[in-house]
């Protein structure tokens, strides 16, 4: 179905479904909300040391400006909590796992994530790219066009989310250009790696893009030699690596109906990178996904790899692939409109819901402090 931009803003975002209900209150910091506080503080500062690593996880937020107060409001409810446990306990940072802002034409996409940034002022965040955050699907769905004009370049979005990333001590590479990262904690020997699950080539045929990032899901060459070369390489031993990305490149058992074929060479990179072994691998020869990794990991410093952090599921789900734990969590918003979501209700802790996550790499643990809707994980690598 078609939709004209000022139809498809009344629809209030009806056909994705990522509208939240009505709320009773516009309090952004209610008592019940402190008390989930409370609880998750105890619960993080219960299994943090000297030699933990602390950081919070959101994801899919799908933040939404001018529809409805409620988007605004709750964003300031989970980033209020976010807050006060990070001043309360000793968080590194936010990561954000992609599926940031709603969808809508090309000016109202810009103007979210705008209105995202601005929510969070004052929190050291770090973002990865989400399959909503280029706004593709707008330059084939939604509005009737001969020309791909309503989608947000890498440049664009780098501009609109991610140029405070090397203030914060991000290593982004921007040759590419790309939107993939690393940020080192040099005092507890955790590098944190943000991939970028949605690096598509934008190809144009006759002015409309060959692919959308709504459905089409790759790693780039360029960005798998920079995590080869460069990001999963140390100068010295006893480094843990944290890495995260918006879809899971593994199956999961469950709903594996997407497509992960241009994603899932990583398996193959990360199980040579555990084992120190070679990896050689090559896929999509002849075609605009060709990736060819040739890489030897036994000739210098390892690190540990604890997890790779995701989300796009919208629903807590783990599985361990060739040793390797990818941990999803459930979506920021307050969206009920699938099987997966986990229960929310307004007026209750519920209405939150983001991760405050310890790893110790000397226990070789990882406990996930959950704020609002659903429950604590622990798990050991």
């Amino acid at each position: 179905m078609r939709w004209s931009v000022p139809e498809y803003v009344v629809s209030r975002m009806d056909h994705e479904g990522y509208v939240e209900p009505p709320m009773t209150s516009s309090d952004t910091y209610p008592d019940y909300i402190a008390q989930e506080v409370q609880k998750t503080v105890e619960a993080v500062q219960s299994h943090q040391n000297v030699n933990t690593f602390t950081f919070g996880f959101i994801t899919d937020t799908h933040y939404a400006v001018r529809l409805k107060p409620t988007h605004q409001i709750r964003a300031r409810r989970y980033l209020n909590a976010f807050r006060e446990i990070a001043k309360r306990a000793h968080v590194e940072f936010l990561a954000m796992g992609g599926d940031h802002v709603n969808d809508g034409d090309k000016q109202y996409k810009s103007d979210c994530f705008r209105g995202l940034r601005a929510e969070l002022d004052g929190i050291r965040y770090f973002p990865a790219n989400g399959n909503h955050d280029d706004n593709s699907i707008w330059d084939d769905n939604f509005i009737p066009a001969d020309v791909a004009t309503q989608h947000l370049t890498r440049e664009e979005r780098y501009v609109l989310f991610y140029n405070h990333v090397p203030s914060q001590g991000g290593k982004i590479n921007r040759k590419a250009p790309g939107l993939y990262y690393y940020v080192d904690n040099a005092d507890v020997k955790v590098r944190s790696i943000f991939l970028d699950t949605g690096d598509i080539p934008y190809i144009f045929d006759n002015g409309k893009l060959r692919y959308l990032h709504q459905g089409t899901y790759a790693f780039s060459q360029e960005q798998l030699d920079w995590l080869t070369d460069t990001a999963l390489k140390f100068d010295e031993p006893g480094w843990t690596v944290v890495l995260f990305g918006h879809v899971p490149p593994v199956l999961r058992g469950v709903d594996d109906d997407e497509d992960i074929s241009h994603l899932n060479i990583l398996q193959d990179i990360l199980k040579a990178y555990k084992e120190g072994g070679s990896c050689s691998v090559e896929k999509g020869a002849g075609s605009d996904f060709h990736q060819k990794v040739e890489a030897d990991f036994s000739g210098y410093h390892r690190a540990e790899i604890a997890c790779m952090m995701l989300g796009h599921m919208h629903t807590d789900h783990t599985v361990v692939h060739d040793g390797i734990r990818y941990i999803e969590t459930g979506c920021g918003i307050m969206y009920t409109g699938s099987k997966h979501n986990l229960p929310r209700k307004d007026g209750t802790a519920s209405e939150i819901l983001f991760d405050i996550v310890t790893i110790d790499p000397v226990k070789r643990t990882i406990h996930l402090a959950r704020a609002g809707a659903g429950e604590d994980r622990e798990f050991t690598y």
